[in-house]
């Protein structure tokens, strides 16, 4: 289910997909009788590969994160350089898209790896 929910993303990141006919898809998904468990916070881990040292950020609510990101664009198009990319984005598509991992089950949004470093980031729900 989540590698769905993640085609979903994709295809709307390649605006294949508008972001309101990715949620009526997802939200389709979500009426599947398998989806138990929704996301409610999103959590960020660090794994420094030179010195091995761990860094896990406390949780933070997944709306509180979506008017947190709604905001901080305002915030960078009032004051930023790249004014013009920002104006291209769209704020409350920003919310409604942690919108829509909230009614979904726990997943994994990013997850890097650097193989100089050793360094490893993972963004994902729970």
């Amino acid at each position: 289910m989540m590698n769905e929910i993640m085609e979903v993303l994709n295809l709307i990141g390649e605006k294949k997909l508008s972001v309101n006919e990715g949620i009526k898809v997802i939200e389709e998904m979500k009426n599947a009788p398998e989806i138990v468990k929704k996301s409610r916070w999103i959590k960020i881990k660090i794994k420094e590969g030179g010195n091995g040292r761990n860094i896990n950020l406390p949780p933070i609510p997944l709306g509180l994160v979506g008017s947190l990101a709604s905001w901080g664009i305002m915030m960078g198009i009032n004051h930023s350089e790249e004014k013009e990319i920002l104006q291209k984005l769209d704020r409350k598509d920003i919310k409604m898209m942690f919108d829509v991992f909230k009614e979904s089950p726990p997943m994994v949004i990013v997850e890097i790896f650097d193989e100089n470093e050793g360094t490893e980031v993972e963004v994902y729900t729970k």
